[in-house]
């Protein structure tokens, strides 16, 4: 897959995608009024907030741009994040962002929110994984919580994730049988791991990059775009990530293009975004529900 052409992989990617009139509930895109309130991932039954508050901006080795904010900092963003009708809150192992939602949960009722964490199944510094098993126990210790709602293998890049990691992937799957999390699936920062993702059955869900620069992004955002309405006609539940490039595109112009290039995509469920501030999460939020009311 590797070695396969850019101009014949573009177009394996479209062919897949070609005359699949998307069910009406991969075609639906949050409107004016439910912007923050409800969306539903794919065939996964869970419904939360178009936008959702990530925790990981620069994260790794168990810190983020959000951590370094301290932890009342934080609650405090949570809790003004929350206010304003965010429902979902998107954590990792290795953003360390755990404990402070741990935090942020003395103050928001929890079952009111959804919950995402992810794993970091390969060999580091860092990690200490030996199972998802164990690696969700853990989770649930940190968040202190009985359940977590979606649980990813954290970026997936081999072209072969599917087979590779398939112990990981069926221990998922038995976690979700014995109800210690509600779904699963994976974060991409391949485009050749994102498209075995779109041919297997397993993932139930898929966090992909997008935005219309292509800063940070694994290849062109029309191809990328093709691939995940694909995605969605299949059932899969898809959120996007990289929105602002990972806080590169700092241009309010910049920002807005994004933000409606991926809402009128139709090429994912939801976004998350890891504001650096409340002020960032305001003007966002009122450019959400501006480009929404047009596109409705």
């Amino acid at each position: 897959m590797i070695a396969m052409k850019r101009r014949d992989f573009i177009k394996s990617v479209c062919a897949g995608s070609v005359a699949v009139l998307a069910p009406s509930w991969a075609r639906s895109r949050p409107s004016a009024e439910n912007a923050f309130k409800s969306v539903t991932l794919g065939k996964t039954g869970i419904n939360t907030s178009f936008l959702s508050f990530g925790t990981g901006t620069n994260g790794s080795e168990r810190q983020s741009k959000q951590t370094r904010l301290g932890l009342s900092a934080f609650v405090d963003f949570a809790q003004h994040v929350y206010e304003n009708g965010v429902r979902f809150f998107d954590a990792a192992d290795s953003y360390g962002s755990h404990s402070y939602l741990k935090e942020a949960l003395r103050h928001i009722p929890r079952e009111k929110v959804t919950l995402l964490s992810k794993i970091w199944n390969r060999p580091s510094d860092w990690a200490d994984f030996t199972t998802a098993q164990a690696a969700v126990d853990r989770f649930r210790k940190e968040l202190n919580v009985d359940m977590i709602d979606i649980i990813l293998m954290h970026c997936m890049v081999e072209p072969d994730w599917t087979t590779r990691y398939r112990k990981t992937m069926d221990e998922l799957s038995e976690l979700k049988v014995k109800g210690v999390i509600r779904s699963y699936g994976a974060s991409f920062h391949s485009v050749y791991a994102l498209n075995a993702a779109i041919e297997s059955d397993w993932p139930e869900i898929l966090l992909a990059r997008i935005n219309n620069s292509g800063v940070n992004m694994d290849y062109e955002p029309e191809t990328v775009v093709e691939m995940l309405k694909r995605a969605r006609s299949l059932g899969k539940g898809v959120i996007g990530m990289k929105i602002f490039g990972g806080g590169k595109t700092k241009l309010e112009e910049q920002r807005e293009s994004s933000l409606q290039y991926v809402i009128q995509s139709g090429a994912v469920d939801m976004m998350t975004i890891g504001f650096g501030s409340q002020a960032e999460f305001d003007d966002a939020k009122s450019r959400i529900q501006r480009i929404t009311a047009k596109v409705n």
